[in-house]
């Protein structure tokens, strides 16, 4: 379990990730496929949101008294202008998020920076098309769900 100086939420930690992987801007920026992880703004029509889920208990503790390893949960909506723009994108970040290997991100500025290690991610299911995001729109969503695990460099 990452230890007390983890301050940023795992939502926050994948949309930076995204952003070094080279399949966002952001995030909250106002380049090309923007990534978000406090909510998915109207525009512009191609957009990542990064938001927290559920995750999982993972393991036996090692150490007695110590919890679990915990495997974190994240939902990446993909909206797009079109069905065909959502899904390479969607496509794009799956076939990124199965590359991690220990990788190191680094959030915030200032005070409210940490790096967080990455070793890999646990959990990448297939990608989900929700369909439309309104029905008279031509804008799609399609989500991911993975889960994954992370330290920091105090640990």
């Amino acid at each position: 379990m990452p230890s007390a100086s983890a301050i940023h939420s795992p939502a926050e930690i994948v949309a930076q990730m995204l952003v070094d992987l080279g399949v966002a801007t952001g995030p909250g920026g106002t380049g090309v496929w923007p990534v978000f992880s406090t909510g998915i703004t109207d525009k512009p029509d191609d957009v990542i949101a990064v938001t927290d889920t559920s995750g999982m208990a993972d393991g036996r503790p090692l150490l007695p008294g110590s919890d679990p390893e915990q495997h974190y949960g994240v939902q990446i909506t993909v909206r797009g202008a079109t069905h065909p723009r959502a899904w390479i994108k969607a496509t794009a970040i799956r076939s990124a998020l199965a590359s991690v290997y220990l990788r190191t991100v680094h959030v915030g500025m200032g005070a409210d920076h940490r790096d967080y290690t990455v070793p890999a991610m646990a959990k990448l299911d297939p990608i989900i098309v929700v369909g439309k995001d309104r029905p008279q729109s031509n804008r799609v969503l399609m989500t991911l769900n993975p889960m994954f695990a992370y330290h920091t460099s105090d640990e």
